[in-house]
C-alpha cells in the first residue's frame, strides 16, 4: 500500500467530504461491522454502512450534516453510483490493501504473513505505534497503515544500523584480545616503521 496516498474525496453538488483511513477509523468499523460485512453492504447499497464510513472516516466533521443533506436531495441510485465506487476505495485502504496493487502481488504478501484477524493486525499495529515507535495514542490512532508500517521499518533499520556496527566492535574488540603482545602493537601503528633507538 501507498505511503502517503491521497484522501478519498467526494463531491455531490457543491459538498466536499474528506475521508481519511485511519487506524481509529479501521477499528471502529471492523469492530462494528466487519470489512467483508462492509464491503457486502456497500455493493448492496446500505446507507447504514455507508453513513457510518463516512461519519468514522470524515476528516472535517463540520462537512458531514451539509453533505448528508445533499444526499438526501438526489435520487438514491444516482447518489450510490457518486459515492460507491470511492467507499469501496476508502474501504480497501482502510484493510491496509492496496485497489493498485496487482492481485499476485497480494497473493505473495499473503503467503508470507501469518492469518490475523483484522481486529488482532489493529491491535498489532496500534503496539508498534505506542510500544516501539513511542507515539501517543491519539497520533497512532490518527496515522494511516502504510504510515505506521513504514515508520515501524525505519525503526527496524535504525536498529540494525546500530547494533549489527557495535557487533562487528565487539567481534574486532574479541579478536584483539586474543593477539599477542607484538601482534597488537603492529594493529595499532601499522605501517608506520619503529626504530629502535639506542643509548
Amino acid at each position: 500500500m501507498k505511503l502517503a496516498a491521497d484522501e478519498i474525496t467526494i463531491t455531490i453538488n457543491y459538498e466536499t467530504i474528506y475521508l481519511k483511513p485511519t487506524l481509529r477509523a479501521a477499528i471502529r468499523l471492523e469492530r462494528k461491522h466487519g470489512f467483508q460485512k462492509i464491503l457486502t453492504g456497500l455493493q448492496e447499497g446500505s446507507i447504514t454502512i455507508i453513513s457510518d464510513i463516512i461519519a468514522e472516516s470524515t476528516v472535517y466533521k463540520t462537512a458531514l450534516p451539509a453533505f448528508l443533506d445533499e444526499i438526501g436531495e438526489l435520487p438514491l441510485g444516482a447518489t450510490l453510483d457518486l459515492i460507491v465506487p470511492a467507499l469501496f476505495a476508502h474501504v480497501l485502504r482502510l484493510a491496509g490493501l492496496d485497489e493498485f496493487e496487482p492481485e499476485e502481488a497480494r497473493q505473495d504478501e499473503k503467503s508470507k504473513v501469518e492469518r490475523i484477524t483484522y481486529a488482532e493486525r489493529h491491535e498489532k499495529l496500534f503496539q508498534i505505534a505506542t510500544g516501539w515507535l513511542g507515539w501517543t495514542p491519539e497520533v497512532a490512532l490518527n496515522a494511516t497503515v502504510p504510515e505506521i508500517e513504514a515508520a515501524y521499518k525505519g525503526r527496524i533499520d535504525m536498529l540494525k544500523a546500530i547494533f549489527a556496527s557495535n557487533d562487528a566492535e565487539n567481534k574486532q574488540e574479541e579478536a584483539r584480545k586474543d593477539l599477542s603482545l607484538d601482534e597488537k602493537v603492529r594493529l595499532a601503528f601499522g605501517n608506520y616503521k619503529i626504530r629502535k633507538v639506542t643509548a
